[in-house]
């Protein structure tokens, strides 16, 4: 494993970029991480042994500021086994991934961050979502949570989640939590094991717990933006 950048630094927020093959997209992906209104980050490239140009892409993004650091697997270690080396090198308190083919707005991490930091009974924080393909056209997505900014009781979310099969969530890339409520477990990969046993359901799963232990907030604003294309990619490889 290679590592490089960002050394000796704690920042608050750790804004995780898992990828494979994405050189095409990292550097925007990057550049919205590093255009945050809150500047208390690091980001985290993790490599998942990409065969296309992804090492040059993230060594630029590495020189060019101090807060960037760029891991590449020796091997593919799987899609969430590469989420959670990620979540492994993380420093910050808190966790905001971002996947490679996906963009954040300015504003995204202080909006999430903000009502975390004032009440710890809040154990997630996630917002609503845009989708976009490569000429900038929008496509539908999930049903607003809320049409305001809200507190929302997890268990009950994750209840009324479970009961229409819908997960209120997104991907990883539409969250935000605290390292310690992970720390120290395989957060994604273990969930690999019955009685789970699908890739996708592992995010769904790790945010259900997190929400389920007490609160949440949700804001309805598309703070995150996701990329549709046609070589998106599956949990095997990112």
């Amino acid at each position: 494993m290679t590592v490089r950048g960002g050394a000796g630094r704690t920042p608050l927020v750790s804004v995780l970029i898992p990828t494979y093959d994405y050189a095409r997209y990292l550097g925007e992906a990057v550049d919205s991480a590093l255009a945050q209104t809150m500047g208390d980050i690091e980001v985290v490239i993790v490599d998942n042994a990409s065969a296309d140009n992804t090492a040059e892409v993230a060594w630029a993004k590495v020189f060019a500021d101090p807060r960037v650091r760029y891991v590449r697997n020796p091997e593919n270690v799987g899609g969430l086994g590469n989420w959670d080396r990620a979540l492994a090198l993380a420093r910050g308190e808190y966790v905001k991934y971002l996947f490679a083919d996906d963009v954040l707005a300015p504003h995204c991490v202080e909006t999430l961050l903000a009502p975390m930091l004032e009440d710890p009974d809040i154990g997630l924080a996630f917002s609503h979502w845009a989708r976009f393909d490569d000429h900038g056209t929008s496509y539908p997505v999930l049903p607003y949570v809320a049409h305001h900014p809200c507190v929302l009781d997890g268990r009950s979310l994750v209840a009324n989640a479970l009961s229409r099969v819908d997960n209120f969530f997104g991907c990883p890339t539409e969250v935000l939590f605290r390292r310690a409520d992970v720390a120290g477990t395989p957060a994604f990969a273990r969930l690999l094991r019955p009685p789970v046993g699908v890739d996708g359901l592992a995010d769904f799963v790790l945010f259900s717990e997190l929400a389920a232990r007490g609160w949440c907030y949700y804001t309805p604003e598309d703070l995150s933006m996701l990329r549709q294309h046609g070589a998106s990619l599956s949990t095997t490889a990112m």
